[in-house]
């Protein structure tokens, strides 16, 4: 009917069905059987004309919820690149420090009996390079290297977001 059946497009816009309708779908659990839907289920060429095609300047993309706690609804849905995707991200299941982007690290000295303990805080850049910055809680104390681990990827997300990032409100809630 519509001639784009056989499209990247037409593919991706089958594969979020599946995982929001399909029951048997790996990814089910973490779409429709967390409540996350989609408007288009019946109409591809609403979901087209939302989107629009896939940029054709080199870069890899894939469709992404701007706001992950929505469905793929009309106002919600994009293509991102992977860096985008990963500046869009909620809060992973595994998170141990309640931090996005904060997690503690042992590091053993060259002795190999001494250690010490550092908040530790990541963050992609601009280029989607991943960057670190590590609090001592042998000098800052362990709640003081926390909130500084956390207070400089506040820091970082806001001045990154101020050149264009794109770091949702939402990344890691």
């Amino acid at each position: 009917v519509h001639g784009l059946s056989k499209t990247r497009e037409h593919k991706i816009w089958t594969k979020i069905n599946d995982r929001c309708f399909n029951e048997n779908c790996p990814a089910y659990p973490r779409y429709g059987g967390a409540g996350i839907v989609s408007d288009f289920k019946d109409d591809f060429l609403a979901f087209y004309n939302e989107i629009g095609p896939i940029p054709d300047d080199g870069g890899n993309y894939s469709v992404d919820r701007i706001d992950n706690s929505l469905g793929y609804v009309k106002g919600n849905v994009r293509w991102a690149t992977n860096a985008q995707q990963a500046r869009n991200k909620g809060k992973m299941k595994n998170n141990k420090s309640g931090f996005t982007g904060v997690h503690w690290e042992e590091k053993v000295h060259p002795d190999g009996v001494n250690s010490t303990t550092y908040a530790v805080t990541q963050y992609h850049d601009l280029y989607g390079k991943i960057r670190k910055k590590s609090f001592s809680v042998k000098k800052l104390g362990l709640l003081e290297a926390f909130a500084a681990a956390c207070a400089y990827r506040d820091k970082m997300i806001a001045e990154l977001n101020e050149q264009g990032a794109g770091y949702s409100p939402a990344h890691g809630k």
